[in-house]
């Protein structure tokens, strides 16, 4: 049971894609188009980190992070604050069926054709302290097909 909560919760956090703004002044430039995504999660549960590249399109110019949360019926954000290109700020994630109750940070950039991250989350299982680390970054490699 252990290894498939560990691996349903690197799962959600490794999936996090990119959508459309919502919040306009929280927002974050990027140019549209195929972009090479390179992801790696880790957890104190499993030794060796997951890590996954895939090609993805990006159709919108601005990106809201907001909206690569794991789950954004469960989880919140506070202390948003964006500096140049940068933003950063505090997630609360409550749990759910798949997912453990986690708080932690995260922090995301751009360039006009790059982009980054950074989730850093801790829970509790079984009374054991989880942690899942994930990062990830990508560049534009094209137009989109």
């Amino acid at each position: 049971m252990r290894y498939t909560i560990t691996t349903l919760i690197m799962l959600i956090f490794a999936a996090a894609s990119f959508a459309g703004a919502e919040a306009e002044d929280m927002t974050l430039e990027v140019t549209p188009g195929k972009y090479e995504i390179k992801k790696e999660t880790s957890t104190n549960l499993k030794p060796e980190p997951m890590t996954r590249t895939e090609e993805t399109c990006i159709t919108e110019s601005k990106f809201d992070p907001q909206a690569a949360l794991p789950d954004r019926e469960n989880c919140s954000v506070s202390n948003m604050k964006k500096k140049g290109n940068n933003v950063t700020f505090d997630i609360d994630c409550k749990g759910g069926t798949q997912m453990l109750p986690m708080r932690g940070t995260a922090e995301y950039g751009t360039t006009q054709t790059t982009l980054s991250w950074k989730l850093n989350m801790k829970g509790m299982m079984e009374d054991q302290e989880v942690t899942v680390n994930s990062k990830g970054s990508g560049k534009r490699i094209g137009d989109c097909d």
